[in-house]
């Protein structure tokens, strides 16, 4: 009699398609017992009493001697936690404010805000209520230090129309090349932009302005500096070299004469979470998302616009 063999491939696609019919797949058995131990786990800790701490709230409103203070940050930090820990959040209507979900943990708890100065630090914990104290910036100069970069690199002033085309560096200073305006803020856009965040603070103000003959001198020499700095003088080029270090120059020179941008509007004021004004934004530092810091610290520094 004949017999007939199945061969080692068929066989085995036969066995997988009568496992999957039994409900029975390469990784059931695994995800079966993942699943009995993470039942057993959380069993035992409800047993023993020992559930993960919960978070709590921090909640309070802002004054200043201008009254109520809405759409103004209020900021939670902690250095207890594995990661430092930054939570913000806005204030509603009739200066409240209420940070969600914060973890166990001591808090420095501050307030910033458009035309303000930052307010001193007070210790908080969840569940606390706070009457935070803001702080009215005496000048406008003051105020401004915490104005957003692009307000500040909106100060800056490039070529007229009426200058282009260029003529080159016996003529007006501005590269044969460019035609027109908007090629010369394209390469401010994209020659510069790209890399820096031109008004922070580092980029507008010149500390060792007392080292050279000028502030020109001083832009001539900052963009040559670094590993990049090839580059970036190659960009200074495009411009006209002349021309390009004295539209910088020019900005950083009024900046230092008092020149400030015109102060931001503040966030829109909300009283949709608890009824008296409450979270209107939210952002906190995670592992997978960590953010800078938004002060001074006495442990960490930062810059501050």
């Amino acid at each position: 009699m004949k017999t007939s063999t199945i061969p080692a491939a068929d066989a085995n696609r036969t066995a997988a398609r009568r496992g999957r019919r039994r409900g029975a797949g390469p990784f059931s058995a695994s995800v079966v017992a993942t699943a009995l131990a993470a039942l057993i786990a959380a069993a035992a800790l409800a047993a023993s009493g020992q559930a993960l701490p919960e978070g709590g709230d921090i909640t309070g409103v802002v004054r200043s001697t201008a009254g109520l203070e809405e759409g103004v940050w209020v900021i939670a930090e902690t250095d207890d936690l594995a990661t430092r820990f930054i939570k913000s959040v806005v204030t509603g209507n009739g200066g409240r404010f209420l940070i969600p979900d914060l973890p166990p943990a001591r808090y420095e708890v501050w307030v910033r805000g458009y035309g303000l100065v930052d307010s001193a630090r007070v210790e908080a914990g969840p569940g606390d209520e706070l009457a935070l104290e803001a702080v009215v910036a005496a000048t406008e100069a003051e105020a401004a230090k915490v104005y957003p970069a692009n307000y500040w690199y909106s100060l800056i002033e490039p070529p007229a129309s009426s200058e282009f085309p260029g003529t080159g560096a016996d003529g007006n200073g501005i590269a044969t090349t460019l035609i027109d305006q908007s090629q010369w803020v394209d390469i401010q856009k994209q020659g510069c932009m790209l890399c820096h965040q031109l008004g922070s603070r580092i980029v507008r103000e010149i500390d060792n302005r007392d080292e050279f003959d000028s502030t020109l001198a001083a832009w001539d020499h900052r963009v040559q500096m670094g590993q990049r700095g090839s580059q970036m003088t190659n960009v200074m080029n495009r411009f006209g070299r002349s021309r390009g270090l004295e539209m910088f120059a020019d900005w950083s020179d009024r900046i230092a004469a008092g020149a400030v941008p015109p102060r931001p509007p503040r966030s829109a004021t909300s009283s949709s979470r608890c009824g008296s004004g409450a979270t209107r934004s939210t952002t906190s530092t995670t592992r997978s998302r960590p953010t800078s810091g938004t002060r001074p610290s006495t442990r960490t520094g930062r810059s501050t616009a």
